[in-house]
C-alpha cells in the first residue's frame, strides 16, 4: 500500500509499505478515506517539531472500518469512523480522570507513532469514533484535529455563554472555534492577517473580524467591549503578548497554536490584574466523541471546512500549498 513517509531534512516520499495486520483481539483495522493536513504537519517536515524517524505522516482521518479484532465490541465492519489521533495507556493516573491527552505514555500518530497518511492503519478500538454520514466525506476529517482542538480549548476555558472572546488566527482549527464559540452563545472578534479567512469567520458567526496589518487590534477590541478588554483570547498563531493586552483584568489567555517564539511576561503586570494564561493540549476521547454528536445534530457546519483535496501521492505539493499558504487554505486534504 502507499504511505507518505518523513526521512527528517524535510524530505517526505510517497513509498510502498506493507499492508498492516490486526495482532490484537481489541484492534480495529481501518481504511483511510480522507486524511486532514495540518499545519503541525508542515512543521514536523519543517523542523519545528522533533518526531520519530521514519515515520508515516499525518493524524486527521476519516475511514472505513475494514477488519475488526475478535474482542472488538464498539464498532463493526463497514462503520465510518473518525480517528482519534492520541495514543493512551488507559490505566495510568490522568487516562483514569479522563484526561488521556496529559497519559503518561501518550503517543500521537504522525508523530510518535506511524500516521493517517496511508491507505490502511490499525488502531485499538478506543481510538475510532463511529459517525453516521451527515456530511461530505471531503470535510469529516477535520473532527479528528481541527474541530476536536478547538472544542477542548473552549472547554479548558470554562467560557460561559454571553462573555466576549478573541480568535488569533482563524484558519484551520481557529475557523471552527468561531463556530463553536458563537454555537455556545459567546461573542466573537476574529483576528487575522488574511481578509479571506476573516469573510469566512464572519460567514461562521464572528461579530468582527480584524486585519492587524491594517488596524490596531488592542484598540478595536477595547473601543467593542467598552474599554474593558475581552473575557477570553484564543491563540492559535502564537501572538501570545498581544492576545495579554487584548484581555481584561480577569481575563484568560488560552495557548493552543504551536509557536517556539519566547514571550517576556511582566510579573507584576500579570499580578495586579489576575489574568490567566492557560494551555490547551490536544484532546481528550470525550472531547472527539462530543465533537462527533454535534456534527450529526448538525449544529456544525463543515461546508466551508476544507479549501481543496488532493491525492494521497500529491502530499508534497499539499505542504508546498500550505506552507505558501496559497490560496488562503482553511484545510487542505489529501485522498487515499
Amino acid at each position: 500500500m502507499k504511505s507518505v513517509r518523513f526521512f527528517g531534512q524535510q524530505k517526505v516520499e510517497v513509498c510502498d509499505v506493507s499492508e498492516p495486520a490486526i495482532f490484537d483481539p481489541h484492534e480495529v483495522k481501518v481504511k483511510i478515506e480522507r486524511a486532514g493536513v495540518c499545519r503541525s504537519d508542515l512543521h514536523v517536515v519543517k523542523g519545528i517539531l522533533d518526531v520519530n524517524i521514519p515515520i508515516t505522516l499525518g493524524h486527521e482521518a476519516v475511514g472505513t472500518v475494514a477488519e475488526i479484532g475478535e474482542k472488538v465490541t464498539n464498532v463493526k465492519i463497514g462503520d465510518k469512523v473518525i480517528v482519534d489521533y492520541v495514543l493512551s495507556c488507559g490505566a495510568c493516573e490522568s487516562c483514569i480522570r479522563g484526561e488521556n491527552n496529559l497519559c503518561i505514555a501518550s503517543k500521537a500518530l504522525g508523530f510518535e507513532a506511524d500516521g493517517v497518511f496511508t491507505e490502511y492503519i490499525t488502531l485499538p478500538e478506543t481510538n475510532v469514533v463511529k459517525i453516521k454520514s451527515v456530511a461530505p466525506v471531503d470535510a469529516l476529517p477535520v473532527l479528528g484535529c481541527a474541530v476536536v482542538t478547538s472544542l477542548h480549548a473552549i472547554r479548558l476555558s470554562n467560557v460561559s455563554a454571553g462573555d466576549s472572546a478573541i480568535v488569533f488566527g482563524v484558519g484551520g482549527v481557529g475557523y471552527h472555534a468561531v463556530q463553536l464559540l458563537k454555537l455556545f452563545g459567546l461573542k466573537v472578534m476574529a483576528i487575522d492577517i488574511s481578509d479571506k479567512k476573516l469573510e469566512y469567520a464572519l460567514k461562521a458567526g464572528a461579530t468582527l473580524g480584524i486585519n492587524p496589518n491594517k488596524q490596531s487590534v488592542r484598540e478595536i477590541v477595547l473601543e467593542e467591549t467598552q474599554g474593558l478588554g475581552a473575557d477570553v483570547a484564543f491563540d492559535f498563531v502564537g501572538k501570545v503578548t498581544e492576545a495579554i493586552r487584548c484581555v481584561r483584568k480577569g481575563g484568560k489567555v488560552v495557548l493552543v497554536g504551536i509557536s517556539r517564539d519566547n514571550i517576556t511576561l511582566n510579573p507584576m503586570e500579570m499580578l495586579l490584574s489576575e489574568k490567566a494564561i492557560l494551555s490547551s493540549m490536544d484532546h481528550t476521547r470525550l472531547d472527539l466523541v462530543k465533537t462527533v454528536k454535534l456534527v450529526e445534530e448538525g449544529l456544525i457546519d463543515l461546508s466551508h471546512s476544507v479549501s481543496q483535496v488532493l491525492p494521497l501521492e500529491q502530499a508534497n505539493e499539499a505542504f508546498r500549498i500550505l506552507e505558501g499558504n496559497i490560496g488562503d487554505p482553511i484545510r487542505l486534504v489529501l485522498k487515499s
